[in-house]
């Protein structure tokens, strides 16, 4: 097995820190002012962290659901009972949506990542905070909108997700912690597709101060940014089509 690099002092024999090759993701050796360290955050092998998120992901999306419970009530009164529960199935619906697609976006940015490092830990760790919390502004939002606290707990909420997520592929990539086959064109599409959710999530928190119901029509803006953002990127690929063009052309 291979093992990773690492640095000794001049004076020092080479060391290696899994000399048997027990380890999948070999530690790599530091030696910073003379001192020994093991470099215990940094590897290339990200199918621990992966797997560790792919479940609570999937405790999230289950946990969603349990909120939806139908009262005790007279069999006459069950189709009415039924119709109360739409607000929940909308709020479980929206959310559900919201967890697949950031699992989705996790899914695609590891499938890319050579390798990680401490803050990949941390930013992943802040992500799943996030998921983990979800079920909770969700059945508050389904109980209570459109007070504004609800409202906005849960915008925020998966303003934040979103956040994260853009901050991940961005730190991965300037990093350099992606896969060379992922070109600058690749970046900046992928960059741009993040920033819809937070942009409609936590730019419309502001309307909060005329009308938490302002809030909730804003949200219908989402196709609109979806058809938008499109079109940028679409300007994107052409640019990057005639890129190649000019310069052997010159």
């Amino acid at each position: 097995m291979a093992h990773g690099p690492h640095t000794t002092p001049p004076d020092d024999p080479t060391e290696d820190a899994d000399p048997a090759g027990f380890l999948e993701d070999p530690v790599q050796v530091a030696f910073v002012n003379g001192e020994r360290r093991l470099l215990l955050n940094e590897g290339g092998n990200t199918e621990r962290l992966a797997f560790f998120s792919d479940a609570v992901f999937a405790i999230a999306l289950t946990l969603l659901v349990l909120d939806i419970r139908l009262p005790e009530v007279p069999e006459e009164q069950v189709s009415e009972a039924v119709v109360g529960l739409l607000p929940k199935f909308g709020a479980f619906l929206v959310s559900f949506l919201i967890i697949a697609t950031n699992w989705l976006t996790h899914f695609r940015r590891f499938r890319l990542m050579t390798g990680y490092d401490g803050w990949v830990i941390r930013q992943n760790f802040a992500l799943l905070f996030l998921i983990a919390l979800v079920p909770f502004p969700t059945a508050l939002f389904a109980e209570h909108a459109p007070n504004a606290w609800a409202v906005a707990l849960y915008a925020g909420t998966l303003g934040l997700t979103g956040l994260v997520q853009l901050w991940g592929w961005w730190y991965a990539y300037h990093r350099g912690l992606l896969s060379p086959i992922v070109t600058r064109t690749d970046y900046v599409l992928r960059r741009n597709a993040l920033l819809v959710l937070p942009l409609m999530f936590l730019g419309t928190l502001p309307l909060l101060v005329v009308n938490p119901f302002a809030v909730l029509w804003a949200w219908m803006v989402f196709p609109v940014l979806m058809m938008a953002m499109r079109l940028v990127n679409r300007r994107v690929r052409q640019r990057a089509q005639r890129a190649p063009a000019s310069s052997s052309a010159g």
